[in-house]
C-alpha cells in the first residue's frame, strides 16, 4: 500500500471520535452515552436543532421533573463532559441552569446507608463464628481500615496484600479514580480481638491450587474454593453483619456501609478534612465535610470547647482532654493528647490513616502508632502511670510539624 493509499483510508471524524470515546470515564461510558442519546432523542422529538440554555432548561424542568435532585445532578455532570467532548457545548457557563437545579436541590437529604459503630465491629468480630463468617469478618476488617468500595473489595488481589511486621499493608485497586491510596491493618484495641490474625486466618485458608488471584474467594467446609466472591455478595455482607447483631432496619445497611462506616469512625476522632479526603481518597471537600458534620463527637467537642469543659466520647470511645483542643485537631496533636492520659483511655480504632491505639496495661508495653502513607510516630509507653524519657521516637516523616506540651 502506498503512502497515498495510506493517507486516502484515514477518516478525520472516525479518529476524532474514538479518541472523544476515550476521553469518558472507562468504567461508566456506557452510561454517559446513553444520558447523551436520551437528550438527542428528546430534541430530535422536539425539533429542537441546537441544545444551547433555553433547550436544557426545558428539558431538565419538564422532562425530568419527576426524578429526584441527586439523580438530576448526576445527569447534569455526565451530559457537561459529553456535549463539550461531542458536540463543543460547555453546559457549565450556563448560569440560569445551574441556578435552577440548584433551586430544585434545596432541602433536599439523600438518603445514605447507615454505618456501624465501633462497638458493634468488636462485637461481630469477637461473637460471629468463623465456620460460616470468616469471609465477611475479613472484608469487614479491609473494608473499614481502607474505606474500602465494594468494587475495591472484589477486585482485590494477593498481589495487593504485603505482610509486614505485626500488620497487613494493603494497596487499593484503582477502580473508580487514578487516586493511590494505601494503608495498613493493626492488631486492634481488643484483648481478645485481634485484626491481623482474622485477616491471616482467612488468607491461610486459601488452596495452592486457587486459579484467581482475586483474594476474596467464597468458603466451603472450611476451605477457599476456586471461585472468587462476586461484588453482588460482597455488598450483601453488611447485611450479614446487620442480621447478626439483630440491628434495626438491616436493610438501610447498603453497599456503601464499610466506606461510610469507616469515614464515620475517622470523622468521630476528630481528624480534619484533609485527613479523611486523603483517607477516603476524595478530591473534594463536600463529602468529607458531610462526615465531620454529621459526627456527633465532634459537636460535642466543639460544646466542650465553648466551656472549657474536659471533652470524653461517648460510649466504648476513648477519652481525649482537653478544653484546648482545636475542632480540627492533627493527627500528631491527637497522639500528643491521648498520650498524656492513656492510663485513663478506652479502646479507639481509628482507621487507616490513624492506627488503633492500644489498651493500657500493666504486663506489657503499650505502643501508640499515627500512619500515614508518609510517616509513621512511635510512642512507648512502659507502665500504665508515666511515659519514660526519652519515650518519643520519629522516623521517615516528611513535611510534619508537632507540638508537645508539658503540663
Amino acid at each position: 500500500m502506498t503512502e497515498s493509499d495510506s493517507d486516502s483510508d484515514f477518516d478525520l471524524d472516525e479518529e476524532a471520535e474514538e479518541i472523544i470515546q476515550s476521553l469518558l470515564p472507562e468504567n461508566s461510558q456506557e452510561k454517559y452515552e446513553k444520558t447523551y442519546a436520551n437528550l438527542k432523542e428528546w430534541c430530535v422529538n422536539k425539533k429542537i436543532e441546537v441544545v444551547d440554555e433555553r433547550a436544557l432548561l426545558v428539558y431538565f424542568s419538564i422532562e425530568l421533573a419527576e426524578y429526584m435532585p441527586s439523580t438530576t445532578i448526576s445527569i447534569y455532570s455526565m451530559l457537561k463532559a459529553t456535549l463539550n467532548f461531542k458536540d463543543n457545548v460547555d453546559i457549565s457557563k450556563f448560569n440560569k441552569l445551574k441556578a435552577a437545579l440548584k433551586l430544585k436541590g434545596r432541602g433536599y437529604n439523600s438518603k445514605k446507608s447507615r454505618v456501624l459503630t465501633i462497638g458493634e465491629i468488636y462485637r461481630f468480630l469477637r461473637e460471629a463464628p468463623d465456620n460460616i463468617y470468616l469471609a465477611v469478618k475479613a472484608a469487614l476488617i479491609v473494608g473499614v481500615y481502607g474505606a474500602c468500595r465494594r468494587k475495591e473489595l472484589c477486585e482485590m488481589t494477593i498481589d495487593n496484600i504485603k505482610y509486614i511486621e505485626r500488620g497487613i499493608q494493603i494497596d487499593v485497586p484503582k477502580v473508580k479514580t487514578n487516586v493511590i491510596r494505601q494503608f495498613t491493618i493493626e492488631e486492634g484495641g481488643e484483648k481478645d480481638v485481634n485484626m491481623v490474625e482474622i485477616f491471616r486466618k482467612y488468607a491461610a485458608l486459601r488452596s495452592p491450587k486457587t486459579t484467581t488471584n482475586r483474594f476474596f474467594v467464597r468458603l466451603s467446609n472450611g476451605m477457599c474454593m476456586n471461585q472468587p466472591i462476586g461484588i453482588n455478595t460482597i455488598a450483601s455482607f453488611q447485611q450479614k453483619i446487620d442480621l447478626f447483631l439483630q440491628l434495626s432496619a438491616p436493610k438501610e445497611y447498603t453497599g456503601h456501609c464499610f466506606r461510610r462506616s469507616s469515614a464515620s469512625l475517622l470523622a468521630d476522632s476528630g481528624v480534619n478534612i484533609s485527613i479523611i479526603k486523603r483517607h477516603g481518597g476524595w478530591k473534594s471537600d463536600t463529602v468529607a465535610e458531610g462526615y465531620v458534620v454529621s459526627s456527633l463527637n465532634n459537636k460535642r467537642r466543639i460544646a466542650c470547647n465553648h466551656n472549657g469543659q474536659k471533652f470524653v466520647k461517648s460510649g466504648e470511645q476513648s477519652t481525649v482532654t482537653s478544653a484546648r483542643m482545636p475542632v480540627d485537631v492533627e493527627p500528631e496533636e491527637l497522639i500528643s493528647d491521648t498520650a498524656k492520659d492513656l492510663s485513663d483511655s478506652d479502646n479507639v480504632l481509628v482507621p487507616a490513616s490513624v492506627s488503633h491505639l492500644v489498651e493500657p496495661s500493666n504486663d506489657r508495653n503499650v505502643t501508640i502508632i499515627a500512619q500515614t502513607t508518609e510517616s509513621r510516630v512511635n510512642v512507648n509507653k512502659t507502665s500504665s502511670n508515666a511515659l519514660t524519657l526519652p519515650g518519643i521516637s520519629f522516623s521517615d516523616l516528611h513535611n510534619c510539624s508537632f507540638t508537645i506540651y508539658n503540663k
